[in-house]
């Protein structure tokens, strides 16, 4: 559909909010909706912009709330299922019993827990900066191509982690959970 889109029938593919928004400033639409008397020139500019700045503010409260949940629940909750898998382990090689699988997943919920927390505070970083960006567009841009990317770039590190560590560990429901158990 997109080939046919794009191709036979020249529609414009626009994959976000920010790619499309400022679409609604070209000249065709404007000289419609200004002839029709639906909006002035000037109320199109003002309606773009603030539809930019409620998107940057979304993504906004969105960012800080996964970094808030990674850091709070998250990694608390992979650090205590990793202590449990490393008592199991010691535990086993002070009885002289095999410990492979216990060091493994060791060492598997140890490589995910510094790539969720380097993810974290990456996000904290880029929406500082996107926070700092004082034209809408060009904040908003930042939020989609930057914060929005590492949100969903922490998240994939966060659903790894979901599959692995205990249920009884794990702070909120699972994927399973939500489809399932509804």
């Amino acid at each position: 559909w997109v080939k046919e889109a794009t191709e036979v029938r020249g529609l414009p593919e626009l994959k976000s909010t920010v790619d499309a928004l400022p679409h609604f400033l070209d000249e065709k639409n404007i000289k419609v909706f200004t002839k029709h008397k639906v909006f002035t020139e000037v109320e199109m500019h003002s309606r773009t912009e603030i539809l930019l700045e409620n998107y940057s503010k979304t993504i906004n409260i969105e960012a800080l709330t996964t970094a808030e949940m990674a850091t709070k629940e998250i990694l608390p909750a992979v650090m205590a299922y990793e202590k449990q898998v490393c008592d199991v382990l010691i535990s086993k090689k002070n009885a002289g019993v095999a410990y492979n699988l216990e060091q493994s997943v060791a060492n598997r919920i140890d490589a995910l827990a510094e790539s969720l927390n380097a993810k974290i505070e990456e996000l904290g970083k880029v929406t500082v900066k996107a926070q700092g960006i004082s034209d809408a567009y060009e904040a908003a841009k930042c939020y989609h191509d930057e914060v929005f990317a590492t949100m969903q770039s922490l998240r994939a590190v966060a659903d790894e982690l979901e599959t692995i560590v205990g249920e009884k560990y794990w702070p909120f429901p699972t994927y399973e959970e939500l489809l399932f158990n509804v």
